[in-house]
């Protein structure tokens, strides 16, 4: 990985953390300390850093007040966003290397978009929110955009931990650029953001909602039956393809992709649905069961630049910025940079343990 080798030390001295030759702190003891060595334990306390710290370099010897200091400091910050954004550079490059080079050429602005939840001292639950349940009373939601085409963040956003995912949907909206293609997941599904991209030229690629009313044609009175559709008219296929026309009152003129599941596949997410519902105290229908055994997908995307196959390998990159797996190099990078955030305004809580 990049941030193992000389170019992470390069990384640090740029960005302004390591401005000494003689500095025995050094960039990628610095940047492995606060992401993959902290995987296993979230919640550390700074001396349990120093530790760490300690036992893999032990000619680095540090105290927790100056660690803290460090992390604090405008270079740690600057250096740990630029190492964020190398690292997603890295690995959707990984990811487009096994694409074909046509599917993303003609799109100026190829944006992807996901957040990531952290818990946070109860002392910040009145600037911002938890999301409830058993978790802390104050959570913090970091919504980010990363741009393929030009390897850079697009955009970072901050807000209390209550806020939906869908309700950045539209806040993208301001940033796309004509003929600019946008890959998100259902949390962010907008029918209002996928007309408003149909109508400057853009594009989208998404998965179906489960919700969502599908017509076969714009004027259609009612919604069409998908899973009895795709019984009748998919032949059996693996992979189908329909026009269809999305929203009771949008009507997006749309290319619904349908991957047909394995038996094992399907069974598996259907089983993890039912456990989900029972947790929640929530019934499930067999219509969301039936739709469980398929990935749908959709996009205005045309058909001339992109096959039915094509569709499924295009929406992986997607996965390049996921941040919300528990063992996520991204996520780690951006829990240490709220540390900055968070002492600002309330000295002292990133000291706690409940801090995660």
């Amino acid at each position: 990985m990049w941030f193992n080798n000389e170019a992470c030390e390069a990384l640090a001295r740029e960005t302004g953390f390591i401005q000494r030759s003689t500095s025995r702190l050094s960039g990628s003891a610095f940047f492995n300390l606060l992401t993959v060595e902290a995987l296993d334990e979230p919640n550390i306390s700074y001396e349990g850093l120093c530790d760490i710290l300690e036992e893999r370099h032990p000619n680095v010897q540090i105290t927790p007040q100056a660690l803290c200091e460090r992390m604090n400091s405008v270079g740690a910050v600057e250096f740990l966003e630029a190492g964020l954004e190398r690292t997603l550079k890295e690995t959707t490059r990984q990811q487009t290397a096994t694409m074909e080079a046509a599917w993303l050429e003609p799109f100026p602005q190829v944006l992807l978009q996901d957040s990531t939840y952290l818990q946070i001292h109860e002392k910040m639950a009145g600037a911002f929110k938890g999301s409830g349940g058993n978790a802390s009373a104050a959570g913090v939601k970091v919504d980010y955009s990363y741009d393929v085409k030009s390897e850079k963040a697009e955009h970072i956003a901050i807000r209390q931990g209550a806020d939906s995912d869908q309700g950045f949907a539209e806040d993208l909206a301001a940033r796309v650029q004509q003929g600019g293609l946008v890959i998100r997941d259902l949390g962010y599904f907008s029918l209002n953001f996928f007309a408003y991209l149909t109508s400057i030229g853009a594009y989208f690629l998404s998965r179906l909602s489960f919700n969502v009313n599908v017509y076969l044609t714009a004027d259609a009175d009612e919604p069409v039956k998908l899973i009895q559709h795709i019984n009748r008219f998919g032949k059996g296929d693996k992979t189908m393809e329909f026009n269809v026309f999305l929203g009771q009152k949008q009507r997006i003129p749309i290319r619904l992709i349908v991957y047909r599941l394995p038996p094992d596949v399907y069974r598996k997410r259907q089983k993890a649905a039912i456990k989900a519902s029972k947790r929640k105290g929530r019934g499930i229908s067999l219509s969301y069961l039936k739709f469980l055994k398929y990935t749908f997908f959709i996009t205005n995307v045309p058909v001339t630049l992109w096959s039915m196959e094509a569709v499924g390998t295009v929406y992986r990159l997607r996965w390049q910025v996921e941040i919300d797996q528990p063992c996520c190099l991204h996520k780690s990078v951006l829990r240490t940079l709220l540390y900055r955030f968070c002492d600002w305004f309330y000295p002292g809580t990133i000291n706690s343990p409940q801090f995660t």
